[in-house]
């Protein structure tokens, strides 16, 4: 993986495992995230992002009308 001076990041090995990396190697998985996403993953995320706000506004209404006098 490049870092953002793009020089290869160093690897962990098995001698140099943080703790979370040796449990997940036991486990068989290795730790990653992958820090690329397509414009379609992107658009997703937000379009689901932003179909939250109308819904959490329209709850919060209707609660607060029940508290009308």
């Amino acid at each position: 993986m490049l870092q953002e001076n793009g020089e290869q990041a160093p690897r962990a090995t098995k001698g140099n495992l943080t703790h979370d990396e040796a449990i997940l190697a036991r486990l068989g998985y290795k730790q990653e995230f992958r820090r690329v996403f397509s414009p379609i993953e992107v658009f997703g995320v937000g379009f689901s992002i932003i179909g939250l706000l109308p819904s959490m506004a329209y709850v919060n209404r209707k609660y607060w009308a029940d508290f009308t006098v």
